[in-house]
């Protein structure tokens, strides 16, 4: 990646946010990890490397099969990490 200085850095060193923002200027969709539950903590669904437009698809969806009265939370994260105890 050259910035506009004209020094170029390879991908792997850029942050987080470095390269959310290449992504973006490149038109890239950032794409993240979710978990969608009810007010209970049922899971209801969960989803990896999705687009924000399709998790807020699958938030209505489930809104309107469980009905208006039914509170839905979804946690997004860049990447779900797995830890056994």
């Amino acid at each position: 990646v050259e910035n506009e200085h004209g020094t170029v850095f390879p991908l792997e060193d850029l942050s987080d946010s470095e390269l959310e923002t290449f992504a973006v200027l490149l038109g890239i969709k950032m794409t993240f990890d979710y978990l969608i539950v009810d007010e209970e903590n049922n899971w209801l669904s969960y989803g990896t490397q999705s687009t924000q437009e399709n998790i807020n698809k699958e938030l209505r969806d489930l809104k309107n099969e469980a009905g208006k009265d039914t509170k839905l939370f979804a946690y997004v994260a860049k990447e779900l990490i797995k830890i056994e105890l």
